[in-house]
């Protein structure tokens, strides 16, 4: 099980469950848009990351950030 299954996005506050390798995971998105696919952020990480750093399901991950990481310069 991953540690994200039993988790609530911070936008719809819908539970995010089990997701299948064909379903997209969801994202940690920091206050500077700084964003982390949940498939590669094991369980530590995300402990640490939490207090700066929101879980976001990928349906309100496209719908409020991923335009603004597509229009986003690289970072240097």
């Amino acid at each position: 099980m991953a540690w994200y299954e039993s988790q609530s996005c911070a936008v719809c506050n819908d539970k995010i469950g089990k997701r299948y390798f064909w379903q997209d995971k969801p994202r940690l998105v920091g206050p500077d848009k700084d964003v982390r696919d949940c498939a590669y952020v094991d369980e530590g990480t995300a402990r640490a990351l939490a207090p700066t750093h929101k879980l976001v399901c990928h349906a309100c991950y496209l719908h409020r950030f991923g335009d603004v990481q597509a229009l986003m310069p690289p970072k240097a």
